[in-house]
């Protein structure tokens, strides 16, 4: 029977909150386990470099890199969404960490925002997860 990737549980590792992140999980098409980035370091001896060459550590290693979503973009398109004037006035200007810091006090306000924001940010990491998979065609399930 082949192996199935649930993704539920892979969307816990694919959110990232800065554009700039380095990757940090890892899933090894041999024994269908994600790995933290040190512990693929320690476990199969690899440095940096070769965790840094996508093609090299799937041809050499079987290891493939976790999707990463950037949620913080995520929030910028939402509240844009969300199509209110002063929000959306607001948040042009504003970087990274700042969005991040202000969505997290504008939704804590905003109960319904956040119910919103929550189910969007799911709906949008079960996509990115999905697309994952067909990319490098793995089996997942729902």
């Amino acid at each position: 029977m082949r192996k199935k990737i649930e993704i539920a549980t892979l969307i816990q590792y694919g959110a990232v909150y800065k554009s700039d992140c380095e990757q940090y999980f890892y899933f090894s098409l041999d024994d269908y386990v994600i790995y933290e980035r040190n512990e693929i370091k320690e476990i199969f001896g690899l440095q940096d470099d070769i965790l840094d060459d996508t093609i090299q550590l799937f041809n050499d290693f079987r290891i493939i890199p976790i999707f990463q979503l950037n949620l913080t973009k995520e929030m910028r398109t939402f509240l844009e969404n969300e199509n209110n004037k002063k929000i959306t006035k607001e948040i042009k200007e504003l970087n990274e960490e700042e969005m991040y810091r202000y969505f997290r006090i504008i939704s804590e306000r905003d109960f319904l925002l956040g119910d919103r924001w929550g189910r969007h940010a799911e709906k949008c990491l079960v996509n990115a997860a999905i697309e994952w998979c067909k990319q490098y065609h793995l089996a997942y399930e729902i």
